[in-house]
């Protein structure tokens, strides 16, 4: 049962990423990601005035995503098993995990302690929420552990952006090293529980512990997008979804340049 309903929850996720995120990313950027052609530039370009600050910002956005690199080997891994229970899973977890770091990236260190609301995270609390819990499910599957805060997690301030972006990156190789290093069969192993502090026990297999993080990551990554678009910053999962260069009309907000870009 819980496989089948994975299975369904997986399609969804797909379902509801840009057509490029849903694309295998063997094509080189700048081209079609389903065909591989390159992208034509309209004639009509120039009557488009795509601000010059966007192009900086997508270019930023490319020095820190890591959705090409882990796509190559997930291609090669899974080759000929592309709907295969672990190429899914690993792709869903590539997605998220990719984009987050890219935002972490971003997202300027004095505007980490911004919060919409007093009574919601700031954004750097956000990252670390997002740091701990793939310890806590990718724990899961790997070890049976379900701790979500380390304890070296626990000094980091929410406002230190190098030490954030350096922890959320060694989580998201914690679980990767997992899922990378090992085949379909020990994916399908059943664990005695995948749970978090308010999603209760839930039976399952390797396999749904790195699914919650990967869902779970999703849904803090819309808070991060929300975040940025209040501070004027065009998240990543839009800025890598088309280069502004090649779009046949500017549908990208303007954006200020901000320091960082500088």
């Amino acid at each position: 049962m819980i496989r089948k309903l994975g299975g369904v929850v997986l399609g969804l996720f797909v379902s509801a990423l840009p057509v490029a995120a849903q694309a295998d990313l063997g094509a080189t950027r700048g081209r079609n990601p389903v065909t591989g052609e390159p992208i034509p530039t309209s004639p009509n370009q120039a009557k488009f005035d795509v601000p010059a600050e966007n192009v900086a910002w997508y270019q930023l956005a490319l020095k820190y995503d890591k959705q090409p690199e882990w796509e190559a080997a997930r291609l090669e891994k899974y080759r000929g098993r592309l709907n295969s229970q672990g190429a899914m899973v690993t792709r869903m977890f590539n997605v998220v995990a990719s984009w987050s770091r890219v935002a972490a990236n971003l997202m300027p260190e004095n505007e980490y302690t911004f919060r919409p609301t007093p009574d919601v995270r700031s954004f750097g609390e956000i990252l670390l929420h997002v740091t701990g819990s793939m310890y806590g499910f990718c724990g899961q599957g790997i070890n049976g552990t379900t701790d979500e805060m380390p304890a070296f997690l626990k000094p980091i301030k929410h406002t230190e952006k190098d030490k954030i972006v350096k922890a959320l990156d060694n989580a998201i190789k914690y679980c990767k090293d997992a899922l990378d290093s090992h085949d379909e069969e020990w994916l399908t192993h059943d664990i005695i529980t995948t749970q978090g502090p308010t999603s209760g026990e839930v039976p399952g297999d390797r396999a749904a512990s790195f699914m919650y993080a990967a869902m779970h990551t999703q849904l803090l990554y819309g808070n991060m997008v929300t975040y940025m678009r209040m501070k004027d910053h065009i998240p990543p999962s839009t800025v890598l979804s088309h280069d502004p260069r090649t779009w046949r009309e500017s549908k990208m907000p303007r954006r200020q340049a901000s320091q960082q870009d500088r």
